[in-house]
């Protein structure tokens, strides 16, 4: 499949149809890009319009958007009324090379011989002898060979056929009976086989061979040269071709500007442009759309000026229609990222049943400690990437410290000279750990186009174990020692999330509060290891139950966005 793009000049929109059908077979792409330069939409056309096209300034500029111009003429204008004396081509005895080849020479005479020596790998020329209608005849005369060949009254020999094979005759330029019949040269085998039948239309399919194959040599060859050039050069090349458009929108020319920014958009180098400048050339290409009362398609390079330009404000000077529809578009943050930081209150919760180093038949909970709750706080990273409006995910690593204590009293009994004697024994212990955590969750925002958004949230979170220190209390004698621990816990938790919050948008930035509360799923004592410290166990009678830990987190974060997306 060959993907390059092709501008057209030519007598009519007719022939304009069947060139199209014949690069879409000739490429072997229906996508193939083709831009009409003469005659534009609506507009008529002749062959003398091809010629004094071939001289303008339009025909110079269009080698700076297209891979090849393409220029089509029928000779039969020669044999018919009063020609100008410049434009004429004596064909007397002229065979069909020999027409072909002086139909080219008149037409490089009205380009300029400079100016075609200095572009002639990119133009190409389809000479139809004596009309392009000729062309057709190979279709429905396959078998045929004068038929199929001929180059005079190609028009009524078709007509003896086409009311039986298709219904129609093609007196009157009905522009779908031209795509009827030229359809069957959008295969590429069928293409070539029609194509050799009739000796125009083989040289100019011989003609597009050559100057594509010419192209492919060229490109291989500079490749590495062209890899090299400057990139602020390439940039240069678009400006100036933003700089063209906005000359052709200016004067009224819309069709010529919206072509020129549909190309840059789709240019390799469009995106090391400026961002100021990109959001200007989808804004042109908004505007061009709107004056050509193609509302649909304004829509999408308007999303594209406000993911770059998200805070824009209408302009005095900008179109009512463009105003009215940025009113409805509303740039949002897609991906963002910043810190955040906050404090935890931790809930311990014991699981099973009360373990102690010492027991009772009197008291058979020794043990069953009274956890108190404790205050940690959390340190750790937000980002954040937007799915739908007011849908986002949400990913908070986070250094996480949980803190929480408990108490324990035993009473020792002993008997007396007179009656029994008691000797109380109290401890208390403060428990630190620390995890890496890596929440999660899903964030809805209700109202995603106000400064100020309110959200909601769920998610699961998975922490990593990092260091537990505890620090234990004989209040009775007022004895304390801090060891680590870290063995009594094993190295994973996870549980599930839910919170609500308030976003404040500045722009660029945001500030959130959240508040979260999280349900701890897993057991975080390690049962093999319960009895790994002797220290606490018979110093402090610390044996540490299987608990779980839910929390409450409320914190704050600054968050930077990156880029914008009108959704």
């Amino acid at each position: 499949m060959i993907d390059k793009s092709f501008g057209i000049i030519s007598e009519g929109v007719t022939d304009q149809i069947v060139l199209k059908n014949i690069l879409v077979g000739f490429t072997g792409s229906k996508d193939v890009f083709v831009k009409s330069l003469q005659p534009k939409k609506n507009e008529s056309g002749n062959w003398d319009k091809v010629f004094k096209y071939c001289q303008s300034d339009d025909f110079k500029g269009a080698f700076g958007f297209y891979d090849f111009v393409l220029i089509q003429i029928d000779t039969d204008f020669m044999y018919r009324g009063e020609v100008p004396e410049n434009h004429k081509i004596n064909l007397k005895n002229l065979t069909v090379d020999e027409t072909v080849e002086a139909f080219k020479n008149k037409l490089i005479e009205w380009i300029g011989k400079d100016f075609y020596q200095q572009y002639s790998n990119q133009i190409i020329f389809a000479i139809s002898v004596n009309e392009i209608e000729c062309w057709f005849l190979p279709i429905y005369f396959p078998n045929q060979k004068v038929k199929a060949s001929k180059t005079m009254n190609c028009i009524d020999t078709l007509n003896t056929i086409l009311p039986q094979k298709e219904g129609f005759y093609i007196d009157s330029k009905q522009l779908a009976y031209y795509q009827t019949i030229s359809k069957y040269f959008q295969k590429k085998h069928d293409l070539e086989k029609y194509s050799a039948k009739n000796p125009s239309f083989h040289l100019f399919i011989k003609g597009l061979r050559q100057k594509l194959g010419i192209f492919l040599f060229l490109f291989m060859a500079f490749f590495f040269l062209q890899t090299n050039v400057c990139q602020a050069q390439k940039t240069e090349i678009l400006e100036l071709q933003y700089a063209t458009a906005q000359k052709y929108y200016q004067q009224g020319k819309l069709d010529s500007s919206t072509f020129i920014l549909e190309k840059m958009i789709v240019s390799p180098s469009f995106p090391r442009l400026y961002q100021g400048t990109k959001a200007d050339v989808y804004k042109l290409l908004a505007m061009s759309y709107i004056t050509l009362d193609r509302l649909y398609d304004a829509e999408k390079p308007l999303r594209k000026m406000l993911a770059l330009r998200p805070f824009y404000k209408p302009q005095e000077d900008d179109l009512a229609r463009l105003k009215s529809a940025l009113d409805t578009l509303k740039a949002t943050s897609l991906f963002s990222l910043g810190i955040r930081a906050g404090g935890n209150i931790a809930f311990t919760r014991r699981v099973g049943d009360a373990i102690s180093v010492i027991s009772s038949l009197d008291n058979p909970n020794l043990g069953d400690e009274k956890y108190n709750i404790g205050l940690g706080y959390y340190l750790g990273f937000y980002f954040r990437y937007r799915i739908f409006k007011n849908i986002a995910i949400v990913f908070m690593p986070s250094l996480t410290n949980y803190v929480f204590g408990y108490e324990e009293s035993y009473s020792l009994q002993r008997a007396g000279k007179n009656d029994r004697i008691a000797t109380n024994f109290s401890y208390n212990y403060k428990q630190n750990i620390s995890y890496i955590e890596t929440p999660i969750s899903i964030n809805y925002s209700i109202a995603p186009n106000s400064k100020l958004r309110p959200f909601v949230s769920v998610g699961w979170f998975q922490s990593f174990l990092l260091s537990a220190t505890k620090t234990s209390n004989a209040t009775f004698v007022s004895v304390s020692q801090s060891f680590p621990n870290r063995e009594n816990f094993i190295n994973a938790n996870s549980g599930f999330m839910l919170g609500f919050g308030l976003t404040y948008e500045l722009n660029k930035f945001a500030f959130n509060i959240d508040a979260r509360y999280k349900y701890g799923l897993i057991n975080l004592t390690n049962s093999s290891n319960r009895f790994a410290n002797p220290e606490a166990a018979l110093g402090f009678y610390d044996i540490p139950n299987d608990i779980k830990i839910n929390n409450i987190e409320l914190g704050f974060s600054l968050i930077y966005h990156l880029n914008f997306k009108v959704f």
